[in-house]
Order: C-alpha cells, then structure tokens, then sequence
C-alpha cells in the first residue's frame, strides 16, 4: 500500500515537471522564431495548461480506463474556480481588468453548458463530439488572435487596457512583469508560461542552442509518458486498497495534482496585482481541458458517463463555471468575502467523493 502512494505521489510530480519543461522550451524555441507573445499564450500556453490533464485522460483511455479520463477532467474544472480562484483571491481581490477575460469567461460557460447538456441528453461523449470539441477548440485559438490583434503593439506586446483609476504601484508591477516577459492571459488561454521566469527566459534564450531544446523537449515527453503510465496504474492500486473507485481518485487526487500548476501560476499573479492573469490562467485551463482533452480522449473511446456524474457533478461543473463567470462582471470582482464561498463548495465536492465513492 505505502508503495503504491509513493509510485502516485512521483508520477504525479514527473508529469508536472515534465510538463513545465515542454512549455517552457516549446516558448523558448518560439521565441526563437520570432512568433509574439499572443501567439504563444494561445497556442503553447493554452495546450501547456492542460498537459499534464491531456497525457493522463489520453493514456487512460488508450489502455481502457476512461474513468480517469473523466474524473480527471471535471474534478480539476471544479478545483481550478474553486480552489485556485478562492486561495488567490484571499491573496489579493481579482477584479476583472479586461474585455478580452469576460469574452473568454462566456466562452468558458457555454462551453461548460454545452458539454452539461449533451452528456445529459446522451449519458456519453462519442468521437463524433470528440472531433466537434477538437475543431472548436482550434477555432477558439484562432479567433483569439485575430480578435487580439488590436490589442498589441509593433512589438508583439499588450498595450495597457487597465482601469484610469488603478494606483500607481499597480501600474509599476504590470510593467515589471511584462519586462520579464511573462505571457499576459488577458485572452484568458492560460497563463501557464509564468512558470518560468521571464528573466531568466531571455537569458536562457540567448545561451541555450536550439537543438538542446529540442533535445529537452523530447526527454520530458518522454518522461511525460512514462510518468502518466505509472500514474494510472498506481491511481487503480490505490483505488482497489481503499475500495474506491478510479473515478472518484482522479476527481480528488489526480484533479489536484493537475492543477498545482495552475494555483501557483495564480497565487504569483494575484500577490502581483495582476488580476487578468490570474483569472485568464483558469478560464484558459477549463476550456482547454474540456474541449481539447475530453475531445481527444472521446475520439479514442467513448467516453460513458453515469448517472451520478450527471446528478452529482454536472451541477458542480455548471454552478462553478457560472459563479466565475457571475463574478467576472462584477465591479469588485472575486473578493476576500466571497472567496470563502468558493472554498464551502469545494469542501462539499470533497463530501460528495466520501459520500458516493465509487
């Protein structure tokens, strides 16, 4: 048993490092190539986000075992808005700064209504949706920068879109940070690239060839794989110890793991002030992680979906995804008094894993 732990724990944190490496360099070498930042955090970031989610649900499936593709999927939604989203905004009060992140919200709630909504009507995700879900996903990036266009400079870089009334201190941290050359989420793609430190980016750019690059990019692929492996069979271990189902494990356990990225992403911006990032990291990482992995992972099997996923964890899908949303259009944002909340719903999602856990 405390073998099995051990395997999960360090598979867990394999996946996670590997996947910071393949975004890191994948900029890296984009960088290179002249693309800007928006292109970038639309492509890279927005797939880099959900990689560690990708590689698990994708790996699960091939080896029949959709189950963790799904719980996988919905309990990190649930934890990203919940969690991330309450933690950060204890940190400082994320107030919605940009047109750009409310757009990306509505597409977050639609894309989370429609998904709600098929799986109701059908009780699975076929490859049919799976292929619909892929090609809206690759429409959402390209619509995301074209409709940016007007947003960035010669350079490649975000012109200030901040409220007039914003104190001077703020102003000075968001240009610190575009200086290190952190990704701006403000398409609300995520914003996973602030993993790295921009600084340090640059610098890394300029020593490091790009074949080792590459070279590093295929090792943590590789790792990434291998590491996804020992996960999942070390995630139906665990299950079968303490007679839970796979399903419920990955809602918990494999959710939060995915989703450390995220939360640290968050917490940085949010001690920042730079509340865009931060909520743009999550609506990002729940879009992608519906329609890209749960397109991909549909395309390989169908992916059923029980009755108790539907009565039960639908309706934390629809009330998170709508709650962030809600909060999105307000003047003051997510705050420290309505942080809580969001922590209160994630503790009942944590009751219903006990209560249902199979």
């Amino acid at each position: 048993m405390i073998g099995e732990a051990l395997v999960f724990l360090l598979s867990l944190a394999c996946l996670i490092w590997a996947a910071h490496i393949v975004v890191d360099k994948t900029v890296l070498l984009e960088e290179r190539l002249g693309l800007s930042k928006m292109v970038i955090g639309l492509t890279v970031v927005a797939v880099g986000t959900s990689l560690p989610e990708l590689v698990i649900s994708a790996s699960a499936v091939v080896i029949g075992h959709p189950k963790i593709a799904l719980g996988t999927v919905i309990g990190s939604n649930v934890f990203n808005v919940c969690v991330v989203l309450g933690l950060a905004a204890l940190v400082f009060p994320l107030q919605c700064q940009r047109w750009a992140v409310r757009r990306n919200g509505i597409v977050m709630l639609l894309v989370t209504y429609g998904f709600c909504l098929w799986g109701y009507q059908k009780h699975h995700i076929d490859r049919n949706v799976g292929i619909v879900f892929i090609i809206a996903f690759v429409a959402y990036i390209i619509y995301g920068i074209a409709s940016n266009e007007g947003e960035l400079d010669e350079e490649g870089e975000f012109v200030g879109h901040f409220d007039d009334d914003e104190d001077e201190e703020d102003e000075d941290e968001v240009e610190d940070t575009h200086d290190e050359g952190s990704v701006a989420a403000s398409d609300a793609v995520g914003s996973s690239s602030a993993h790295v430190d921009g600084e340090g980016m640059s610098k890394t750019a300029k020593t490091e060839h790009a074949a080792l690059s590459i070279a590093k990019t295929f090792a943590a692929l590789v790792v990434l794989c291998y590491s996804s492996y020992f996960l999942i069979h070390a995630t139906m271990k665990v299950a079968s110890s303490f007679l839970v189902g796979e399903y419920v494990i990955s809602l918990a356990i494999n959710a939060l793991g995915t989703s450390l990225p995220e939360l640290s992403v968050c917490i940085v911006a949010a001690r920042r002030g730079e509340t865009d990032i931060a909520l743009g990291n999550i609506i990002g990482s729940n879009i992608s992680n519906i329609l890209l992995v749960l397109g991909l992972s549909s395309v390989l099997t169908t992916l059923p979906l029980k009755d108790i996923i539907i009565r039960v964890d639908f309706p934390f899908l629809v009330l998170t995804a709508t709650l962030a949303v809600g909060f999105l259009f307000q003047p003051r944002g997510i705050t420290r008094l309505k942080a809580p909340l969001l922590l209160l719903i994630y503790i009942l999602f944590i009751w219903r894993c006990v209560k249902y856990p199979m």
